[in-house]
C-alpha cells in the first residue's frame, strides 16, 4: 500500500499529471487580457468586498458576489450612468439640463 493510499482517508489527494503528457487539444483565449488595480493586490479586493457587502460564506452568497465581482470588472472606467435628452436623444452632462434643445 503506497502512502497516498494511506492518507487518501484523511486528505485530499490530488495525483497530477507528467509533465511532459501533451494534451490532444490545446485551449486558447479568445478575451484579451485586463489590468485591473482590483486584483493587484489583497487589500484593495477585500477593500472593495467590504464597502459592496460581498460575501462568500454560502452558495447563494458566493453566487451573488461573484456575479457582482464580474459586473464590476467588466464594467470598470466607464461611465455608470449616461443621462440622454427624451427629445433629440443627445447625451446630457447634468441630468435635467438639455443644451441643444433649450
Amino acid at each position: 500500500m503506497s502512502i497516498m493510499e494511506k492518507h487518501k482517508e484523511v486528505f485530499f489527494v490530488v495525483q497530477l499529471q507528467d509533465p511532459s503528457y501533451v494534451f490532444a487539444e490545446q485551449t486558447t483565449e479568445p478575451d484579451p487580457l485586463m489590468s485591473c488595480d482590483l486584483m493587484e493586490g489583497r487589500d484593495a479586493f477585500l477593500t472593495l468586498a467590504r464597502e459592496k457587502h460581498w460575501e462568500f460564506s454560502s452558495l447563494r452568497r458566493a453566487r451573488y458576489s461573484t456575479l457582482s465581482l464580474l459586473f464590476h470588472l467588466a464594467n470598470q472606467g466607464g461611465d455608470r450612468f449616461i443621462y440622454s435628452c427624451n427629445l433629440c436623444e443627445t447625451q446630457v452632462e447634468t441630468r435635467y439640463n438639455c443644451t441643444v434643445c433649450e
